[in-house]
């Protein structure tokens, strides 16, 4: 009786340990479905990336990209919402400053064959390299516009460490070498293993259709290649609910060095403004806020456009952060201003740009969903037009048609002339939709993603 007592209980402790083993792999099966392709959805990591993006300042990239060689062609997006995404900006960020620290050697390229390691930044506008010189005190004279940051560590004895400024509208590439960052230097090294454990975890599924279709698409764009479907979260404008005075108060409130003593009044039963002796906002009813300031410091000297970006930046994440779900962002434009200068952001989804359609614009009577002015050291306008991520998990959109089907459905537009195809999220009634954006001659046009 005995044995048989003892062998039920063994049996029921090795039944209870398999159905929590199976309970532990549910769970993780679910936890991989939802956040698929990424390392670990990790909301905690905000303010370490932020920290980061202040570090970088005006050179913060769009988004980043990550290929360790062993597929030609191929290249991994990293989501600024993983773990992965703040351990490259980091390894990246820390080997471009020491590149340019200890660089012997700068020559122009028109072409370039890397077919190692690389770590890609890439912007939404012209940046100069008088702009690299006041971010990271690199000494260089001579005049060199950039679309794109190429960082190559080094994989062997006989290779030298470098980075590339990659200027795609004139094909050529600004070459700035290193001998000093060697093979086994510990910021050589750190940058290789990062580049390695992401593209191990993401699969390097994006492909670069400037090595994959050279014939065909002469300038790099990406695009996920994987066999089961593309999902995303879908868009919405923000919505306040009841638009009323009480809850545009609550919001304008922090733009008040002393929300006691603004005052408020209706305005054309769309929109809400609250003032005090310096300072304006008005809320409308549409998700625009609108900031006017009266700046104190205008005459201190001029700043430059790093330190006026710095202000700028801090500012926006000062005041996104009040939205229940910070959304991601990237500059789109830069203008000198006879004060100052004026800094645009557009939105970004899953690292790839939110593009309203040109009708919203229109509307708007603006060309991007985020305008800061910079006065003296002051933040002197602020135009903010708010959307939000709907976290609603069941109810992705999701995108059938395969990379591999669309690029040869649109390889027939060579001959036309087209020169560029890239994937774009497009806000139409408040939600995204995803277009193929191509461009020729400046043009841009699109044509819809099935879904």
């Amino acid at each position: 009786m005995k044995k048989i007592r003892w062998g039920l209980i063994l049996y029921a402790l090795i039944l209870i340990a398999l159905l929590t083993l199976a309970g532990w792999q549910l769970s993780t099966f679910l936890r991989m479905w939802t956040h698929r392709g990424t390392s670990g959805y990790d909301t905690g990591t905000a303010g370490s990336v932020q920290q980061l993006d202040q570090w970088a300042g005006i050179l913060r990239p769009m988004r980043i990209y990550a290929s360790s060689g062993e597929q030609e062609g191929r290249s991994s997006l990293v989501s600024d919402q993983t773990q992965h995404y703040e351990a490259l900006y980091e390894a990246s960020w820390l080997f471009f400053q020491e590149v340019l620290s200890s660089c012997e050697e700068v020559q122009i390229l028109d072409e370039i064959h890397e077919k190692g390691a690389i770590c890609r930044y890439e912007y939404a506008l012209d940046l100069d390299a008088q702009m690299v010189r006041a971010q990271t005190e690199w000494m260089y004279a001579e005049d060199f516009s950039f679309q794109e940051v190429w960082m190559i560590p080094a994989q062997s004895v006989r290779e030298n460490a470098h980075v590339y400024l990659i200027n795609r509208e004139n094909s050529q590439a600004l070459k700035i070498e290193s001998t000093q960052v060697q093979w086994q230097s510990e910021i050589n090294t750190k940058l290789l293993e990062v580049i390695g454990s992401v593209c191990s975890a993401l699969g390097e599924k994006y492909l670069d259709a400037s090595y994959t279709f050279p014939d065909v698409f002469h300038s790099s764009f990406y695009m996920r290649d994987q066999a089961e479907p593309e999902t995303k979260i879908l868009w919405q404008v923000v919505e306040e609910g009841e638009f009323t005075q009480e809850s545009c108060q609550e919001i304008a409130a922090r733009f008040f060095d002393y929300p006691d003593l603004m005052q408020g009044e209706s305005y054309q039963e769309s929109a809400w403004i609250f003032t005090d002796d310096r300072c304006t906002v008005r809320i409308q009813e549409n998700g625009m806020i609108d900031y006017v300031k009266t700046p104190v410091n205008t005459q201190e000297s001029e700043i430059t456009i790093a330190e006026a970006y710095d202000i700028a930046f801090a500012f926006l994440e000062r005041e996104m952060s009040f939205d229940e779900y910070p959304l991601g962002t990237y500059l789109c434009s830069v203008e000198k201003t006879e004060e100052g200068y004026l800094f645009c952001w557009n939105y970004k989804a899953d690292d790839l740009p939110v593009i309203p359609t040109d009708g919203i614009w229109k509307e708007m009577e603006r060309t991007a969903a985020i305008q800061i002015e910079i006065q003296g050291q002051e933040v002197y306008r602020y135009s903010r037009w708010r959307v939000q991520q709907d976290r609603n998990l069941y109810r992705p959109q999701v995108i059938a048609e395969s990379v591999i089907d669309a690029l040869n459905r649109f390889s027939e537009y060579v001959n036309e002339g087209w020169e560029n195809l890239e994937i774009v999220c497009l806000l139409e009634n408040g939600e995204s939709v995803f277009y193929w954006e191509l461009t020729a001659s400046g043009v841009k046009y699109y044509e819809r993603v099935q879904v």
